[in-house]
Parts: structure tokens; C-alpha cells; sequence
């Protein structure tokens, strides 16, 4: 943690982890009389917020999931009412044709019909017999169509409720436009996740956003809530950009090259919706002092869910140079 002092702007540094969270811990100035308040962030503050909000996300999941079953249901009661009109029809067509002749009911005969009427009757009959048996299939196939998609759209809203606690936010997404074309092109194109070479072109547009000050991408590759950033923990991705913005400014940066070790390259762990890779970075920064340290090789670890966007990011400082 770092802050300005108030009389001679003299930039001091101290460790926040080695002092208690939530406590003012009051430094004075090597140069000068002054003294530097730094005030701990408070943690458990901070994870209790993002606990209620991800608990809010949960409490909608629930309350969308039961609607899409309220309607099913009701779908599900109008095809029945459909399918038992088909059967009403196709039972009274059959009792049509099962009906007895003049020869044994005892009834008067009645005048023979030509032999091109009495065609185009039993034509008539044998076309509304097949009409509807033809309507009963159709209903039938139209419920059992029905039924597996309302039973699919369940499990898939359920799938996701189940991970709300860790990929949802509320925030509206003002993604960067590479980011968004790249996974859009290949999540219609490639089904299996996760995809290596997806990553791949994930990672390279993120640390060349980082080097460029590319805010606009940089919010794109965040998802919308992150739960590990470097130090800090369980962040918006807002907060996460405000960071990124005072990097610069914070550590006196007036340039960046970033150059990625692919052939470092791997995964370390992938489940159905997250995969942790590893990669070196060499990263290169030009600052105003010139004794403080500008070449690092840094090891980064990195978590991407099913849209590929960032949950976790830290580094391991390989080695650092002047």
C-alpha cells in the first residue's frame, strides 16, 4: 500500500499485510516532520458485500427458474387439451364407419346411389378417417417435442444457479469489441471447452490490452464479478478497472512492452465451466526513476469460465531487474 506525504509528497510504501484489516496505521515522513495515515482495508467488509450480492443473483436465478416452470406447466395442460380433441375425433371418425346398414336394422332400404356417388362417399369416409389420425400423430409429436425441450431448458437454468455464487453479476457489459468477436466466433464454431487455442487468443488480447492502456478491452476480459485480483479478493469488474487505470500513476509508469513464453504455455486444471492456465510473461516497464526496478519475468496464473472471461488472476514473480 502506498501514499503521498501531505507536506512533501514524499511516496511511502508499507506491507497492509502485516497489519491488523480495518485498523489506521500512522507513518512519519523520512524527509520530512509529516506524517502518512494508512488506513487497512477492512476484508471481511468487503466479502460480506460481495457475499449478499451474489445471494441476491441466486434469489432472481430461483425466482426466473420458477416462472419457465409455471409456463411449462401451463403448455403442457393446453397440448393435453389439444391431444384429447384429436382423440375425440379420431374416436367418433372410427364410430362413423362402424355404422350398421338398412340390410340388419329392420329400416326401410334406401334407393341405391349411383355407382359415382357411392364411390365419392366411401372416398369421403376413408379421407376423414386418415384426416384425422393424421392430426392425433401430429398432436402427439408436437407434446413429445414439447416435453423434452421444456425438460432441457430446466436443466440448463438449473446448471447455472447452481454456478451463480461465482459468474454472475448485474452490472451491464460494456465488453471490448476483440474480445466479444473472438469468443462470440468461436463458441458458434467450436462446441468442446475448453479450446486451447480460444485461450490462447484471449490471453494475448488481454496482456497487450494491459500493456496499451486498452480500458475498453480490459473491461471486456473481466467477468463481472472477480474473485481473485492479484491481493484483493471478490471485486466488481469495475473495481478491477479502476485498478488498471491507477497503475500508471501509482508506480510512476510512462511505458509498457509485453512479450508472452508460449512455449510455456499450459492447463493447469479445466472442469465443465472454468479452466486455470499458466504462462510466462515478460514484461518491461519504463518509469521515471530509473533506480527502481523496470524488467520482470512474471509467472501468471490465470482463471477463465465458460465465456472465457477472467474469474482469477495473479502473478509469480520469476525475477526482476533494473
Amino acid at each position: 500500500m502506498k501514499q503521498s506525504c501531505p507536506k512533501c509528497k514524499t511516496l511511502i510504501e508499507i506491507n497492509e499485510k502485516e497489519y491488523y484489516p480495518g485498523s489506521t496505521v500512522v507513518k512519519p515522513c523520512p524527509l520530512c516532520d509529516g506524517k502518512v495515515t494508512f488506513n487497512i482495508p477492512d476484508k471481511k467488509a468487503t466479502d460480506e458485500e460481495a457475499i449478499t450480492k451474489l445471494n441476491e443473483e441466486v434469489e432472481a436465478l430461483k425466482k426466473q427458474l420458477n416462472d419457465i416452470q409455471s409456463n411449462n406447466e401451463k403448455n403442457k395442460a393446453a397440448m393435453a387439451a389439444k391431444l384429447k380433441a384429436a382423440e375425440d375425433r379420431a374416436a367418433h371418425a372410427e364410430s362413423l364407419a362402424k355404422q350398421p346398414t338398412s340390410a340388419n336394422t329392420g329400416l326401410p332400404p334406401q334407393r341405391p346411389a349411383s355407382p359415382k356417388n357411392g364411390k365419392a362417399k366411401k372416398n369421403s369416409t376413408g379421407a376423414w378417417i386418415w384426416g384425422a389420425v393424421a392430426i392425433m400423430a401430429f398432436a402427439l409429436l408436437v407434446l413429445l417435442i414439447s416435453i423434452r425441450g421444456c425438460s432441457h431448458h430446466d436443466e440448463v437454468i438449473d446448471d447455472k444457479s447452481k454456478t451463480a455464487t461465482t459468474t454472475i453479476d448485474s452490472t451491464p457489459a460494456n465488453t471490448g469489441t476483440d474480445n466479444n468477436s473472438m469468443r462470440s466466433q468461436g463458441r458458434d464454431t467450436i462446441r468442446q471447452f475448453p479450446d486451447e487455442e480460444i485461450i490462447k487468443d484471449v490471453i494475448g488480447t488481454y496482456l497487450n490490452a494491459k500493456a496499451n492502456n486498452d480500458f475498453n478491452s480490459l473491461y471486456g476480459a473481466y467477468a463481472p464479478m472477480v474473485e481473485k485480483f492479484h491481493d484483493a479478493s471478490y471485486l466488481t469488474r469495475s473495481e478491477v478497472l479502476a485498478k488498471e487505470q491507477r497503475y500508471d500513476s501509482i508506480f510512476q509508469v510512462y511505458g509498457k512492452n509485453s512479450e508472452v513464453k508460449w512455449e510455456t504455455f499450459r492447463i493447469e486444471w479445466a472442469s465443465s465451466n472454468r479452466v486455470a492456465v499458466i504462462v510466462v510473461e515478460k514484461f518491461d516497464i519504463d518509469r521515471v526513476d530509473k533506480n527502481k526496478l523496470r524488467h520482470f519475468v512474471l509467472e501468471k496464473h490465470i482463471t477463465l469460465n465458460d465465456d472465457y472471461q477472467i474469474v482469477s488472476v495473479w502473478d509469480n514473480q520469476l525475477s526482476a531487474k533494473k
